[in-house]
């Protein structure tokens, strides 16, 4: 075998030590230093990713936070709008409430007005009937049925014949002087 012929070490060190110097430079100067850029440049590469992204996560938390901020300024500017428009609502409604109680308390005091006056009409009409209806019962009973010598009443259609001892109307008529007795004296309202 070649190899191991003794003869042949000399030449086999030499293309041991050609080779290997050949391949040690060339890892060296060309290729360590080439994988070392690369490396390098990965490195960096990855670092100004990590750096950007750190920065974009500080960024993303930033804005999150505005977000949630002006959420949160959103939300009480909201709740203030809707205390000043509930408050302006209860205002407007104690105002509208004020406006109708005043409303009905003028309502109420024109119908009791209107009332008295109505009230005040009857009872002086319903005064000057029971005069009128007086006065007509005094002449009536005054006359008296000459034949049987009691006194007639005449109220409206109904007429009745009543002895003098047991009319109520003939003993006050009694009582009035005859000068009198045609015009009896209108009633007040405090007698009413």
């Amino acid at each position: 075998m070649p190899q191991l012929d003794v003869a042949t070490y000399p030449a086999q060190l030499f293309w041991l030590l050609v080779s290997f110097s050949a391949f040690f430079c060339t890892a060296r100067w060309i290729i360590v230093p080439r994988l070392a850029a690369t490396l390098k440049n990965r490195e960096e590469k990855l670092s100004t990713l990590l750096a950007e992204a750190r920065k974009m996560q500080q960024e993303a938390q930033q804005k999150e936070q505005q977000a949630e901020a002006a959420l949160h300024a959103a939300q009480q500017e909201v709740r203030d709008i809707f205390s000043q428009e509930l408050a302006q609502l209860k205002e407007h409604l104690k105002t509208r409430e004020g406006e109708l109680q005043f409303l009905y308390t003028k309502k109420h005091t024109e119908a009791v007005q209107a009332l008295q006056k109505a009230a005040e009409s009857v009872l002086s009409k319903a005064q000057k009937d029971v005069i009128t209806l007086s006065e007509a019962a005094v002449e009536e009973m005054s006359k008296g049925d000459t034949k049987t010598g009691r006194k007639r009443i005449s109220l409206f259609t109904e007429e009745k014949v009543l002895p003098p001892s047991k009319s109520k109307v003939a003993k006050v008529v009694k009582k009035v002087p005859l000068r009198t007795r045609s015009v009896p004296s209108p009633l007040k309202k405090e007698e009413c």
